[in-house]
């Protein structure tokens, strides 16, 4: 058992292992996320109001009445904040009217830049290859209420959270003028 043991140390400690660590998560990840992604409320309003953005109709939501279907109705969102469906934008220029494809592959996206940051944070605290790759695997196997629950949609504000963090971290181990500069500027866009 010791053997094992010191075997699967061995293994998870070496950089290389990294290399295949990170994108086997992703990819077992990705399957979670192409699996519970599905257009809820949250985001058929941002997707809504992302849609009259791109169409030059401003941050609106559009609505009809029934006695007159040819006029379109178009009422300020400000039902949440505006962060998803300016994010989104892009991707439904990109993907037009496949909003189920758009939105899988921005949560997609967003995991990574989740991983990554996650890493990123545990890196600054100078834990071993080893504790960083299985620290990986935990972060991308364990459920997460925010994929299964939100449907996706708080998954931005996370990474928007953990980046400020990491800014932070940095900011306060930094001693050069320069990069608290760059880093305080990144944190505050976060």
């Amino acid at each position: 058992m010791r053997n094992l043991y010191q075997y699967i140390f061995t293994f998870l400690s070496n950089k290389r292992t990294s290399f295949f660590i990170i994108p086997l998560c992703i990819i077992a990840k990705s399957v979670l996320i192409f699996f519970y992604s599905y257009v809820g409320k949250d985001k058929i309003y941002s997707l809504s109001a992302s849609y009259n953005l791109l169409h030059g109709k401003g941050w609106t939501n559009s609505s009809y009445y029934l006695d007159d279907l040819n006029k379109e109705v178009l009422t300020p969102f400000c039902y949440w904040p505006p962060g998803y469906g300016l994010l989104m934008a892009p991707f439904q220029k990109l993907f037009g009217q496949n909003i189920f494809l758009a939105t899988t592959i921005f949560e997609w996206l967003c995991f990574v830049v989740f991983i990554l940051l996650c890493r990123a944070i545990l890196k600054t605290q100078q834990l071993s290859v080893g504790w960083l790759n299985v620290s990986t695997i935990l972060v991308s196997f364990v459920s997460h209420e925010f994929i299964e629950t939100s449907l996706g949609t708080d998954l931005p504000a996370l990474c928007f959270v953990l980046g400020f963090f990491y800014c932070s971290i940095r900011i306060w181990d930094s001693k050069q003028y320069q990069k608290i500069v760059k880093h305080g500027i990144i944190a505050g866009g976060c």
